[in-house]
């Protein structure tokens, strides 16, 4: 159907063509067609604002619980009461890197 479309608009040799929104898990980046894995890749590259950190128990030093955090939003450190398993009450949780 693409050939005889460009048949029509005077192109003589067509080998073969592609048409637009044929392919859904390709994209054309520079005129090369870029795969999924590539393009989710990059993706994921733009979303360094969110990080996800630990909690670690102020009194027990062990580390309950992770969850993410927008450094863009937030820039001082996390800290919450939480439950603590350990000491079988609710402790402050602060944040700490995942190691």
């Amino acid at each position: 159907v693409a050939q005889s479309a460009e048949h029509s608009h005077g192109k003589d040799k067509v080998n073969g063509s592609i048409p637009f929104g044929g392919f859904s898990k390709y994209s054309m980046r520079g005129g090369l067609l870029v795969g999924c894995r590539e393009r989710t890749e990059n993706m994921a590259s733009k979303k360094q604002t969110v990080e996800i950190i630990a909690l670690q128990c102020t009194e027990c030093k062990r580390r309950n619980y992770t969850t993410k955090k927008n450094r863009k939003t937030m820039q001082e450190k996390l800290e919450l009461m939480k439950y603590c398993k350990w000491d079988r009450k609710h402790t402050l949780h602060k944040e700490t890197k995942v190691k």
